[in-house]
């Protein structure tokens, strides 16, 4: 009847809105979401921490603002749409071998069917899989049939039911300068491979509770120590005291990479006092 008919529109959920109008609708339709977003500057930054999202109500914007909302305009959209909303939708949109598998990543396959497996950095051999997603990352290995890839969400709430923090961490963080790898962690340390595009800097920052200890792997580094500047090549490192005032920075063409040892009894990201930032975090 809604097709024959001709006059109704399909929500695919594609929104567009301004963020001020978003935040007096989400004022007025849903104030238990927008007591948490007021805490916020969004003229200092666009991001909200994971940790500070996790704690918001578990509502769609559906549910909690466009269906209350009357400032709600429809317009057609002519395209395909896929929400590649699962594993299984990205098997159903990818090439496929002759078996009807789709391999990504460092992958060896014998005798395997219509199964989607990835790789991200390890080897992974599989034998005589059928119907089968197999997903490595550095985090975590995901194996389940292909109609059961909806069910990871299951996976996900038994992991913060159990306050087990693989749902809140990854081991790679993306930061507007570029990235860093958590490689070990134990008590009393942690070690990173920072990654610094060309052109990016961290903010000028001390730590309360830890120092840290830079080795150059490849590029340059120009790090300001105390308002004292030392550019650093590959071999080269350099000791950052806890309190001390210091920055990393990478005003040249090519990639940097360090490896960072922090020490300390206190560990988190949220140990940053920041002075000075380029991307207006401060």
């Amino acid at each position: 009847m809604y097709m024959e008919s001709g006059d109704y529109f399909w929500n695919s959920g594609i929104f567009m809105f301004k963020a001020s109008v978003l935040l007096k609708e989400a004022e007025k339709c849903a104030p238990e979401i927008y007591s948490k977003l007021s805490n916020f500057d969004f003229t200092k930054s666009s991001e909200i921490p994971f940790t500070e999202f996790d704690k918001m109500p578990a509502i769609s914007i559906d549910y909690a603002i466009m269906e209350k909302s009357d400032k709600i305009a429809l317009v057609q959209l002519k395209s395909d749409w896929n929400d590649l909303g699962s594993w299984k939708s990205i098997y159903d949109v990818s090439k496929k071998d002759e078996n009807g598998n789709v391999k990504i990543g460092h992958v060896l396959d014998e005798g395997s069917k219509n199964s989607f497996v990835y790789s991200s950095s390890k080897l992974v051999a599989t034998v005589g899989l059928e119907d089968v997603v197999l997903v490595e990352t550095e985090d975590a290995i995901l194996a389940c049939k292909a109609d059961k890839t909806q069910d990871v969400k299951k996976i996900f709430d038994t992991l913060k039911k159990q306050n087990d923090n693989t749902h809140l961490v990854h081991k790679t963080v993306y930061r507007p300068w570029g990235y860093y790898t958590v490689l070990a962690q134990g008590k009393g340390f942690l070690t990173k491979m920072i990654h610094v595009n060309p052109g990016q800097k961290l903010s000028v920052q001390s730590h309360e509770h830890r120092s840290e200890h830079w080795v150059v792997l490849e590029g340059m580094a120009k790090v300001v120590l105390e308002g004292k500047e030392h550019i650093l090549s590959p071999g080269h490192s350099v000791d950052i005291a806890v309190k001390a005032i210091h920055s990393l920075q990478n005003p040249y063409e090519n990639d940097l990479k360090i490896i960072e040892v922090q020490k300390g009894d206190l560990l988190i990201e949220e140990d940053i006092i920041r002075y000075e930032d380029m991307y207006g975090r401060v």
